[in-house]
């Protein structure tokens, strides 16, 4: 993904969340400190700037491109950074944009002149609540996934059951059997006996993928999983979406997670009759055929499927 998140980190409250976050949307992040302060991340890259009031600033800034994202607490670094086409937000949540960043420039200034003056005693920022970090965690989600515009993910459990909720809200003739499958992604989905992958557009969920990491009855004859293996199902773009290759960049992304993970073969099933799904998969790699045997949907309907595999 074309895109990093720079964070002025001296003494930054959300450095944590905000790498929460990326993490989650594997987005790179950036700290940024001068050398009184000792930073340290098991995610992010550290950059520690030399002396000088404004060092920090001046080296976030000549960082930051178009459509990035700045995390800071000072107005004039937000300015600079809109002033690029990045975007901008504060500690608080509260986002920073050409409409607003003139008015918040002035009260800089007029707090500013209040402090020199002497006649005016301004009281501290107000002790940081789990509140407040919500308010930005909140915030800051929804503000990379616009950034993003179309991001992927490995989804959670809260994630899944959103998902399931719509999908399921959708297919009001059979909705017993879709109910019946959201009962088990969710039970994967917290056991981690399955990957969810999702594929995000401006934050809502318009493609998925499901990598099976520990067998069903169907799976478990070693061909499909195994410690190095992974079984991939439950393909699916949502409709208005399809045909414009937002599953094959999912599917990308999942096959390099998997590979970062250890994961060596991956595998799938297709039932007979879907000869464009067949052809999509061979597309991708999924040639080697393994065998033809016999899946069970939860309600009872026994499908034929043909199994293929392939290396990472």
């Amino acid at each position: 993904m074309d895109l990093t998140i720079y964070i002025d980190a001296d003494a930054c409250p959300v450095t944590r969340i905000a790498e929460g976050i990326a993490r989650k949307y594997h987005i790179p992040v950036t700290l940024l400190c001068d050398t009184s302060h000792v930073l340290t991340s098991d995610y992010s890259s550290v950059r520690v700037i030399g002396e000088g009031s404004n060092a920090v600033d001046i080296a976030l800034i000549n960082l930051c491109r178009r459509g990035d994202i700045v995390i800071t607490q000072d107005y004039g670094v937000a300015a600079l950074a809109l002033g690029k086409g990045a975007h901008a937000i504060h500690q608080s949540g509260k986002w920073y944009t050409n409409e607003n960043i003139d008015g918040l420039l002035m009260e800089r200034h007029l707090a500013r002149k209040a402090r020199q003056s002497r006649r005016h005693h301004l009281k501290g920022p107000a002790r940081r609540t789990e509140e407040d970090d919500s308010r930005f965690a909140e915030s800051f989600e929804r503000m990379v996934c616009e950034a993003a515009e179309y991001t992927c993910i490995i989804a959670g459990p809260e994630d899944v059951e959103r998902r399931w909720d719509a999908l399921t809200a959708r297919h009001t003739d059979d909705r017993d059997l879709w109910a019946a499958w959201k009962r088990e992604a969710l039970e994967h989905a917290r056991d981690g006996s399955s990957l969810p992958y999702y594929g995000v557009l401006q934050g809502t969920v318009i493609s998925e993928a499901t990598a099976v990491i520990r067998p069903n009855e169907e799976q478990a004859d070693g061909a499909l999983t195994g410690p190095h293996t992974a079984y991939l199902c439950a393909f699916r773009t949502d409709p208005g979406f399809r045909g414009r290759g937002f599953l094959s960049r999912l599917m990308r992304f999942m096959l390099e997670d998997l590979r970062a993970k250890g994961y060596t073969r991956v595998t799938l099933g297709v039932e007979p009759s879907e000869e464009q799904n067949r052809r999509i998969y061979q597309h991708w790699g999924f040639t080697e055929y393994i065998k033809t045997a016999t899946e069970t949907y939860p309600d009872g309907t026994v499908i034929e499927v043909l199994y293929y595999g392939r290396e990472l």
